[in-house]
């Protein structure tokens, strides 16, 4: 087996003389990339045609700089009107809600991820139609392995203490995006391209789905 594109939520993997897109958000179990070593995970290959590049990964035509530009306005909207809220609340009143809020973000972080991959999620659905699919069985090394949410885990617990010992309330915009973050490393994209290509997982198993 090879795997040709190891980033974002779709492989592109070849097998057999057949070629496949690797489904990521297919893995089981996903508590593998939460540092939990097991035995054996198992994920979803849908077949296409040596030609059909829908799913290589392709540069965004919307740069960053763009990205910071347009939302600028509202980061600056949202932070001065957190910071004018709690400025008229007692300290009881102010701790509370602070932590409220700081679970808001969190919410509101899970609820943008399910908006955008979702909808992406469609999208896949409706390109891969009818294809012939087949599960791989890989089996593991025992080593624990991590994602990227691990990372935004910890940020997220830093920018949680950083917000109770500080008055910034746009600290919340950072906690949010972090909490978006670990939900989409945690369920959306997973490094099985990588693990594979470092030894730490090996094919055990095809079996052709009907």
């Amino acid at each position: 087996m090879k795997i040709f594109q190891t980033s974002g939520s779709y492989h592109i993997v070849e097998y057999n003389n057949k070629r496949y897109v690797l489904d990521n958000t297919t893995i089981e179990p996903k508590k593998y990339y939460w540092g939990q070593p097991i035995d054996e995970l198992s994920v979803k290959m849908y077949e296409l045609s040596k030609t059909d590049t829908r799913f290589n990964i392709k540069e965004s035509s919307l740069g960053r700089s763009t990205i910071v530009v347009v939302i600028q306005p509202f980061v600056h909207f949202l932070y001065g009107f957190l910071d004018s809220f709690f400025e008229n609340v007692s300290m009881q009143e102010r701790i509370f809600l602070k932590f409220a809020m700081f679970v808001l973000s969190i919410i509101i972080g899970y609820f943008i991820y399910r908006v955008l991959f979702r909808a992406k999620k469609y999208t896949i659905q409706d390109k891969l139609g009818n294809v012939p699919s087949v599960e791989v069985r890989f089996s593991t090394d025992g080593k624990k392995q991590y994602s990227l949410s691990i990372v935004f885990l910890i940020l997220l617990l830093v920018s949680f203490l950083w917000y109770f010992l500080s008055n910034i309330s746009g600290i919340l915009i950072l906690s949010g995006l972090f909490s978006l973050a670990i939900f989409v490393f945690s369920w959306q994209i997973l490094p099985i391209g990588i693990s594979y290509q470092q030894g730490h997982l090996f094919v055990e198993e095809v079996i052709e789905q009907f």
